[in-house]
């Protein structure tokens, strides 16, 4: 259609050419038999629609045919007044004689617009004519044709507009083709709008260009886009006030949002958006059901008209990307309920859906919280374990005493206990702090994909001969963030209860896969709507019964033969998953086997490398100048801490408190490396540390503690930039720690 509209225009301008070049030719052989006199020939040119006419310069009369009379809605007449030709001109330097410009052999061809003295009407007139000239070369008169060549440059003009619009319109629909083939191949509804964002972004020129869902009538959350450094990308959630007073339009209306310099606003409701950078842009809000659900931005930090075919293609980009958002999104949540449906016939379960199912999943949770809670099981479970460890320490110790007191030195196997016993009330500890989500987390980026490849002699030699290892690795698996280390403790910890639980052998599963969280799950669960990656372990065991599994997450609770298990380790997993942001969940069938899945977050960004498993470092040894201040409260722990890192060859001075520390260093004492405790009376280690930068701002820092309140680790997380070391630690970790603050300080 578009094709055979220009083809008509073109055909037009062609003839219109045509007639004009006849009329010329005419005109020009006019111009060369008119004079004062010969005016006769108009009768002769009055059917091709010229006219004639000729200038007296020293009377200032102009001599116009009848054809030259009509052209100008003047009455017919020999001759007129320049004046009152001149009257009729729109713009009169158009048509000056151009006296100057000729020598009198040339014509001079000007076209110049009239308004016609007997209606007003615009017209175009074309000129030729050409200039007589006495022997002084002083202007006699000028005469020659006239001819109406309005609906010429009309045609024109239409024919150039049309030809840019349908351009203009051929070339959007090629650009909405290509972008619809590329969403329908895109899955994820992250690409799709940071693709989409990006070519329509670049073809535009704008600056940033995003997409926003409306979670309430309040409240709205921006998703995926694009943007340019002149503007930051919109992320988060924001309120729908944001809009202004457009807000309203929005949301009632589904009106689009067109605006070229949010300056100068009359109402002043775009001045937010000017403070922010934003000069131009245009605004869509995206409609399901007749309300206002989702939208889409295109900001420009320039001021800029916007024309029709933009403002229309950016209408039609937000619709199609919408679709295609929301097929992908349906695409996941098809995906996810499949894994669901094969999960519950594998393992024989069905949740119902209802009232009564969600008042006693209610009362379930309560229960289970006040049995997390029970004061008295933790307090029996853990005098029990810690007085079991005592017992090897004190007396592998006493023995230790009595035999080097008589001068034996074979004592090896007795240090080897006591260190034993300690290391396992440590490893309880940090099980109880793990349970309680109290222990400090260090997250960072994390394909587990590449983690498990690392683990994979580990993994490989922790069930034994009798049970065969199968690990899957989910697809294109998202990246999540997450304390490697806990999530390695984690995982090797599931697969030593999944060996146990096949005595006879049988197969351990360790899979990866995306999953999409859905509202119903979330609210059962207390997460959060979206996307996760899920860690699942899986063993054609025993299995257990709906009570045992009741009871799987409590502490200190535990089905294996005493001195086997602690009963923490699947407490500690909970914690650890709950305090990353996730969930663990347990799926067991008496007689068919158990399952485990971790669910944790995913994170949008590049993943770091994992350190591989198992190569412990040689002890570092101190350098000249390096200068340890320790400080801890406990005089025994300070003494401990001293007297070790001595032994690693370091300088050592060390203070029982914060005022004291300060004081030494007032006095001044250099100081490489402050090695703090944290829970201190009167001036915490964080307190410590902030006052001693101040007057040593080169200063580094290790905190430790065995308990970490909320000094340098909130909601779970240790700060950023933050050195830890919990107690109770070895020698080889303290070495460890003391040699990575000092090479991060030295690179």
């Amino acid at each position: 259609m578009q094709s055979e509209l220009l083809q008509q225009y073109q055909r037009r301008i062609a003839d219109l050419e045509t007639e004009l070049a006849v009329a010329r030719d005419i005109s020009a052989e006019a111009i060369g038999h008119a004079s004062v006199d010969n005016l006769p020939v108009d009768f002769a040119l009055d059917a091709a629609g010229i006219g004639l006419f000729n200038v007296d310069v020293g009377t200032q009369t102009i001599h116009l045919s009848a054809g030259a009379c009509r052209l100008f809605g003047l009455a017919v007449q020999a001759s007129y007044p320049t004046s009152t030709f001149e009257r009729l001109l729109v713009d009169r330097s158009e048509a000056s004689n151009h006296h100057s410009r000729s020598d009198g052999s040339a014509a001079l061809v000007v076209t110049y617009q009239i308004s016609r003295a007997d209606n007003g009407a615009l017209r175009w007139i074309e000129r030729r004519a050409r200039i007589r000239r006495d022997a002084s070369g002083a202007v006699i008169d000028f005469g020659g044709a006239l001819r109406d060549v309005t609906d010429f440059r009309a045609a024109m003009e239409l024919a150039a507009k049309s030809h840019k619009a349908v351009a203009a319109l051929l070339d959007s629909r090629s650009f909405l083709i290509d972008l619809t083939v590329r969403q329908r191949a895109l899955s994820d509804p992250d690409t799709v709008m940071r693709m989409t964002a990006q070519l329509l972004g670049e073809r535009l020129g704008a600056h940033r260009v995003g997409f926003y869902r409306i979670l309430s009538s309040s409240s709205m959350q921006y998703l995926n886009g694009w943007s340019q450094s002149e503007l930051p990308l919109l992320s988060g959630i924001s309120p729908v006030e944001a809009f202004g007073a457009q807000a309203e339009q929005l949301r009632s209306r589904g009106e689009m949002l067109v605006f070229s310099d949010s300056r100068h606003d009359l109402d002043g409701s775009l001045h937010p958006l000017a403070e922010h950078g934003v000069l131009s842009g245009v605004e869509v809000p995206l409609l399901s059901n007749q309300r206002w659900c989702a939208g889409m931005v295109v900001h420009c930090a320039n001021v800029r008209s916007w024309t029709e075919a933009e403002v229309g293609v950016i209408r039609e980009v937000a619709e199609l990307a919408w679709l295609a958002v929301e097929r992908a999104e349906a695409f996941l949540r098809l995906g996810d309920q499949v894994q669901r449906q094969v999960e519950k016939i594998e393992f024989g379960r069905r949740e119902a859906i209802g009232q009564r199912e969600g008042r006693l999943v209610a009362e379930s949770k309560v229960h289970q919280l006040q049995k997390l809670e029970a004061v008295g099981q933790l307090t029996g479970g853990i005098a029990h374990d810690f007085n079991n460890m005592l017992a090897i320490i004190m007396g592998g110790l006493a023995l230790l005493q009595r035999k080097l007191q008589r001068g034996d030195t074979n004592v090896q196997k007795h240090v080897d206990s006591a260190m034993d016993g300690a290391k396992r009330a440590a490893t309880l500890t940090a099980r109880l702090l793990a349970f309680s989500r109290q222990h400090p987390l260090s997250p960072v980026p994390t394909d587990i994909n590449r983690l498990m490849a690392n683990l994979s002699d580990l993994l490989s030699r922790t069930p034994g001969e009798s049970v065969q290892l199968e690990v899957i690795q989910g697809a294109g698996l998202w990246n999540t963030l997450v304390d490697q280390n806990q999530l390695e403790n984690v995982l090797l910890n599931l697969c030593i209860n999944a060996r146990d639980a096949m005595p006879s052998g049988g197969r351990l599963t360790v899979e990866t896969n995306n999953v999409h969280v859905e509202r119903s799950y979330a609210l059962e669960f207390d997460l959060a709507v979206g996307q996760y990656v899920v860690l699942s372990v899986t063993d054609t065991g025993t299995g257990m019964t709906p009570e045992v599994l009741a009871r799987a997450f409590e502490p200190f609770f535990t089905t294996k033969a005493v001195g086997k298990g602690s009963g923490l380790g699947l407490s500690q997993a909970f914690g650890f998953a709950s305090q990353s942001g996730g969930h663990l969940k347990a799926y067991s069938e008496l007689g068919h086997g158990t399952t485990f899945k971790i669910y944790l977050p995913r994170h949008i960004g590049n993943a770091v490398g994992q350190p591989l498993p198992g190569l412990r470092q040689p002890l570092r040894a101190g350098r000249v100048g390096e200068i340890i201040m320790v400080v801890d409260d406990e005089d025994r722990m300070r003494a401990v801490a001293s007297e070790t890192l001595r032994e690693l060859g370091y300088t050592v001075v060390d203070a029982a408190n914060g005022p004291e520390a300060l004081a030494m260093i007032d006095a001044g004492q250099e100081v490489t490396v402050l090695f703090t405790d944290i829970i201190m009376p009167d001036m915490t280690g964080r307190q410590l540390a902030d006052l001693a930068l101040q007057k040593l701002p080169q200063l580094k820092v290790l905190y430790t503690t065995g308990y970490t309140r909320n000094a340098v680790v909130h909601n779970g997380i240790l700060d950023a930039g933050t050195n830890f070391l919990a107690k109770p630690y070895s020698i080889e970790d303290l070495s460890a720690k003391i040699a990575d603050v000092l090479d991060a300080a030295a690179n």
